[in-house]
């Protein structure tokens, strides 16, 4: 796939609950997008580490967040709204390119809506800042995981 450049990485959402292939649709209204995976430490220093700090990974973290276009009447924009305001859950799918392109990658997750503030800039367009977190499922097959599109 080579180097990419942002406007051609692609957000999908569906609705839960977690099914194994979902009706994936595309969040166009993204003007700005961080996906990011990060690992927790714990600190495994000892004398026996040379003077140095050591730590071994723990729980991994996984944020999507986004800047959204606020408009109303874009039916992604009020499925995210209305899962933020019901508490219900989202599947997420964070890709490097179209969900049809082979070798398009990311983080798939079923996520809460953890903020939804505006921002409302005096000379730009107002924008949502949203933030989708990994949520609980009961059901220990449905964790996030890392997708490739063959």
């Amino acid at each position: 796939m080579g180097a990419r450049v942002g406007f051609k990485c692609k957000l999908y959402i569906a609705p839960a609950p977690w099914i194994s292939d979902p009706a994936w649709n595309p969040v166009n209204r993204v003007k700005d997008a961080e996906v990011s995976m990060e690992d927790g430490e714990a600190d495994a220093s000892d004398r026996g580490t040379g003077n140095y700090e050591a730590t071994l990974s723990t729980l991994r973290k996984l944020e999507y967040s986004l800047k959204i276009t606020h408009d109303p009447n874009d039916t992604r924009y009020q499925e995210i709204r209305d899962a933020f305001v019901n508490r219900t859950d989202l599947n997420v799918l964070g890709l490097s390119g179209d969900i049809l392109d082979s070798g398009s990658e990311g983080p798939r997750a079923l996520c809460r809506v953890a903020k939804f503030a505006r921002s409302e800039g005096l000379t730009e367009t107002v924008m949502m800042d949203v933030l989708l977190k990994p949520t609980y499922d009961s059901d220990p097959t449905h964790q996030p995981g890392w997708v490739q599109i063959p």
